[in-house]
């Protein structure tokens, strides 16, 4: 399933998230409280005004908000209404602009004092919770406004929604629903909203990355449905990966984002084009370390796989194969001086005498 990244290496504390994401949902979504208080604030009333008051006001960064909110003099319900988007906003964002100690003060700030409960000490303030999932870029930190206002937009329209739509899984329906009524749904918060509200479901990704995964994953028959959201599509490919791969550890963002060679082998998968050992290597290698650490042999072991195209040998049969690719002219081995620069390599001024005993500076090419 989507949320398998809580498995990930250094992503253990997602289900913490996730669960904060799901109390929202519950207590905010359909029941219209708040998730730090016992305060009726996200109600249908609170959100048409808290959309008014930002689009009328112009400003655009969260602080600006905030400290319009405060110094107009609007309602206390509607200051924490702020406060709590401005958490569920940020839940997703693990990027550099929104560490877990500067979304907490930030929060606190906004929220401001609560005489029946301190919200300082609740559990959705935690270091594990506001770590985040994925990054978002610094535009959604400095255009909060857009950011904001297309929470409110979403939760405005999934009020006042049917019963029967917000109840539905798989929530395909929704999502359809949604995206035909919302604007931007190009900007990161709509695909986090969609993440939070849904992580068996939805990939927790960007919109660029998803159409990828889409393109590398998918099966090209059946990628023209126009009636079909992307991410129900990429859920689709999720379960036929799993079936065919056994196992539901599958982090397609990270798969698509930062592995270029699973993006080769799984286009491969969908052609009839068989891969070469050397497809799979770079070209480009360096190998460093102390003498007799085996960057010899490895050498040799990769020269030989790139001109056979396939996993080379060991022992004796690799020297052998070496040896006959050498003879062949097809692997040369060149040693530079340790005091090559890059002079000496690509191009550099050499001295020259002249006919008058002068020495002049000439530009010469290197060896390669």
């Amino acid at each position: 399933m989507a949320r398998w990244i809580a498995s990930r290496p250094g992503s253990d504390h997602i289900g913490d998230v996730l669960a904060a994401a799901n109390v929202w949902k519950e207590q905010c979504l359909l029941a219209d409280k708040s998730v730090f208080t016992d305060e009726r604030l996200w109600t249908l009333a609170n959100i048409e005004e808290l959309e008014r008051l930002v689009r009328a006001s112009g400003k655009t960064r969260w602080w600006e908000i905030r400290d319009h909110l405060k110094k107009g003099g609007e309602r206390v319900e509607l200051i924490r209404l702020a406060a709590e988007a401005y958490w569920i906003t940020f839940l997703y964002s693990n990027s550099k602009y929104a560490r877990p100690k500067q979304k907490r003060d930030n929060f606190i700030a906004f929220f401001g004092e609560d005489g029946r409960s301190d919200v300082t000490k609740s559990q959705y303030l935690s270091n594990r919770v506001l770590l985040g999932v994925g990054a978002v870029d610094k535009p959604h930190w400095e255009g909060y406004n857009r950011a904001l206002l297309h929470l409110m937009e979403v939760v405005r329209l999934w009020k006042i929604g049917t019963p029967a739509e917000l109840q539905w899984a798989p929530p395909w329906e929704m999502v359809r629903w949604l995206e035909k009524k919302v604007e931007n749904q190009h900007l990161p918060m709509h695909h986090a909203i969609l993440f939070l509200l849904f992580p068996d479901y939805v990939e927790p990704t960007m919109g660029p990355n998803k159409q990828r995964i889409i393109d590398v994953f998918g099966d090209p028959s059946q990628q023209d449905r126009g009636t079909t959201a992307p991410d129900e599509v990429i859920y689709e490919i999720r379960k036929r990966v799993e079936k065919k791969g056994g196992t539901e550890k599958r982090d397609f963002h990270r798969l698509v984002a930062h592995n270029p060679q699973t993006v080769r082998t799984a286009r491969l998968e969908k052609s009839d084009e068989k891969e070469r050992w050397s497809d799979r290597q770079s070209l480009n290698v360096i190998l460093y370390g102390p003498p007799g650490t085996g960057k010899t042999y490895e050498t040799a072991s990769r020269c030989v796989g790139i001109c056979d195209g396939e996993e080379p040998p060991g022992g004796e049969e690799l020297r052998d194969r070496y040896r006959d690719l050498v003879t062949e002219g097809r692997i040369e081995f060149v040693t530079f001086h340790q005091s090559y620069g890059y002079e000496e390599f690509v191009e550099g001024l050499r001295p020259e005498t002249g006919s008058d005993a002068g020495i002049g500076l000439t530009p010469t090419d290197g060896v390669l």
